[in-house]
């Protein structure tokens, strides 16, 4: 017992002088044990287990860490629960590695893991039967309040003309305050008895007068906005002073979830899945898992892809501006990730250079974790251990990377404000992990198209709730290439068309269109836009090769632009109380309608949310005929 003593064998001093005396004789010696190797060298848990020194047990296996360590060093911070061993000063309950509940104790999980060889991919969802083979999707742009104001007007018209009907669209795709509506309409728990109670009555513009539009009713989403984002950033900030489990990197996700997910039943808590069964699977070969709420959607709900953006490596930052390398990433119920691999070099400010190999995507509930032991080698899929995250891969961490809009802000400078990072390695050879930062999907390409497009879906239905109006002086044929005030400055990037870019953001590798399309679509919009019933302008477009983004030449694809305006037959249709009051600008209460500022109007009125839902519906109601024809064609 004394021999087992923490204080006498972890001494390096003392073992030397116990080793003396047992040499010397004045201590019983087996010879293979004179130079016993130390705990941290054994891998296996039994011969951990078994190990002595000096003819005494000293090591103790942990199996949540799938470590072996001294007994009462430092490092021996396993539950008792949790680990192995003989030694007489442990704590462990069990003596043997077979005795240790494995399924409660591991702080490891059984995940799948995918890759993809070029651009012939396998996507999880499908292979699983989750998604409907329609090939048609519903994207909802970017935007803040504003862009979730937007998609919940959208939404509300989509399912009085009954076609969100779980047939027709096979995916919606959304990006920043798009997936903050997404994410809700999707997976909502509680807060609303149906979609009906959820999106809201549509109002008519004849029938919308002061008095309806201070009432917002019970149970819609369209209440969320009224809470103050940045007040939230604020408590969670200073909550990081005086907590040591709670992080910077935890604000704004937090916030986020506070507003908009937690009034509807989504805890910053929550793993989602996207069936029961799904679910089910995930506890049954995790036991670890099995106390986590893992939630599941709405039923009837098209498949959805939340986007974010991979800045790049954390020891990277700041990164060389206008020479960002941003990816696409893809954060969905099945599987997150980069579904394309690739060797990418990011360009540090001070003008180095870290070439990182990326791509694979791994199985939601794992994501964002250390490297496993080995990767998939030349393996499409396999199921993998993998370390548990330090920060589980939840619905409201996917929402919060997905709108984590002031990441642009700071991914040129020094500081890391409220920046989010997960742990990314390359599915074929994972040996180590790099910190990666990530971002909102807007710093990148901020609608879902590339998503669609990797996903060779054959229509996409693009919701773009965009801040910039669209110039009714501007002329495409005189000006081919707008500027940053004549057009949402994603749209002519999809053509290849450079426009004056906002600081932080990356468009130059988005170009999917060939630029000589860009001309006539601007052209259809203005032309739209004059005629009064909003912009709702279909297209057909095939695919230019794009290697950075993973996308194919040749993919022909339909394509339905709705542009955010304020039609003038919708506007003529209300009551002269009402437009005067819009038409009184920043000094009403209407200041930017319907184009609300992203980042300085996160917080809008009830009036200013029911107002802008009830435009939207209207568009799409006004151009039913033609979204129908569009989705039958």
């Amino acid at each position: 017992r004394w021999l087992g003593r923490t204080s006498v064998w972890c001494d390096p001093v003392m073992k030397t002088f116990l080793l003396f005396l047992a040499t010397a004789g004045f201590l019983p010696l087996a010879p293979s044990l004179v130079h016993a190797s130390s705990c941290s060298d054994f891998t296996d848990p039994d011969d951990c287990t078994d190990h002595k020194y000096l003819g005494v047990h000293t090591c103790s296996y942990c199996e949540t860490q799938r470590e072996c360590h001294e007994v009462g060093s430092v490092y021996d911070d396993c539950a008792n629960k949790c680990c192995a061993s003989h030694a007489t000063l442990s704590v462990c309950e069990a003596s043997t590695y077979e005795e240790i509940d494995h399924r409660s104790c591991s702080g490891w999980v059984n995940a799948t893991v995918w890759q993809n060889t070029g651009t012939d991919y396998t996507w999880p969802e499908q292979t699983a039967g989750a998604t409907n083979g329609a090939g048609v999707a519903l994207l909802f742009s970017g935007g803040g309040a504003r862009a979730y104001t937007c998609a919940m007007g959208q939404v509300r018209a989509l399912t009085a003309m009954g076609l969100m009907d779980g047939n027709t669209f096979e995916y919606i795709a959304s990006s920043s305050g798009g997936s903050w509506f997404s994410s809700v309409y999707t997976y909502y728990q509680s807060g609303a008895a149906d979609d009906a109670q959820l999106l809201g009555p549509y109002i008519a513009p004849e029938n919308l007068t002061t008095a309806e539009l201070e009432v917002m009713p019970d149970g819609c989403m369209g209440a969320s906005p009224q809470t103050s984002l940045y007040e939230q950033v604020v408590k969670y900030t200073a909550e990081t002073a005086v907590s040591l489990s709670y992080t910077i990197h935890d604000v704004w996700i937090s916030a986020v979830a506070h507003c908009y997910l937690e009034p509807f039943g989504i805890t910053t808590d929550d793993l989602f899945a996207w069936t029961e069964a799904n679910a089910a699977s995930i506890r049954e070969a995790n036991g670890n898992l099995a106390d986590y709420s893992i939630i599941t959607p709405q039923s009837d709900r098209p498949y959805l892809v939340m986007q974010g953006t991979l800045l790049g490596p954390s020891d990277a930052h700041p990164f060389m501006e206008g020479n960002e390398s941003y990816q696409v990433l893809d954060m969905a119920a099945f599987a997150t990730g980069l579904p394309y691999s690739m060797e990418t070099t990011y360009l540090s400010s001070n003008g180095d250079t870290t070439t990182v190999a990326t791509g694979g995507l791994t199985e939601t509930f794992a994501y964002g974790g250390a490297a496993p032991a080995a990767g998939l080698g030349t393996a499409a899929f396999a199921e993998l251990s993998l370390p548990i995250p330090d920060r589980p891969f939840t619905l409201p961490r996917a929402v919060g990377i997905s709108s984590m809009a002031p990441s642009s802000l700071f991914s040129t400078t020094s500081t890391d404000y409220t920046e989010i990072e997960e742990q990314i390695w390359d599915a074929a050879g994972a040996t180590e992990a790099v910190t990666m930062l990530v971002g909102d999907g807007g710093d990148v390409e901020n609608y879902g198209v590339i998503s669609m497009l990797q996903r060779k879906m054959t229509k996409l239905v693009v919701n773009i709730n965009c801040v910039t109006p669209l110039n009714p002086d501007w002329d495409p044929a005189i000006q081919p290439v707008p500027t940053s005030s004549d057009i949402d400055g994603y749209v002519p990037a999809l053509f290849g068309i450079p426009t004056e870019a906002d600081e932080g953001y990356s468009l130059i590798y988005n170009q999917v269109f060939d630029s000589a399309e860009f001309s006539a679509l601007a052209t259809a919009m203005l032309a739209a836009q004059e005629a009064g019933d909003g912009i709702v302008i279909p297209q057909t477009l095939v695919t230019v090769q794009n290697d950075f983004m993973g996308i194919d030449a040749g993919h022909e694809v339909q394509v339905l632009w709705k542009y955010t305006t304020l039609p003038t037959n919708w506007y003529d249709a209300l009551p002269a109380e009402l437009r005067a009051e819009i038409e009184s600008g920043s000094s009403g209460k209407y200041k930017n309608f319907p184009h609300y500022e992203t980042l300085t109007q996160l917080e809008l009125s009830a009036e200013q949310v029911m107002l802008l839902a009830n435009l939207e519906a209207w568009v799409m109601f006004a151009n039913e005929e033609l979204i129908r024809s569009f989705l039958a064609q």
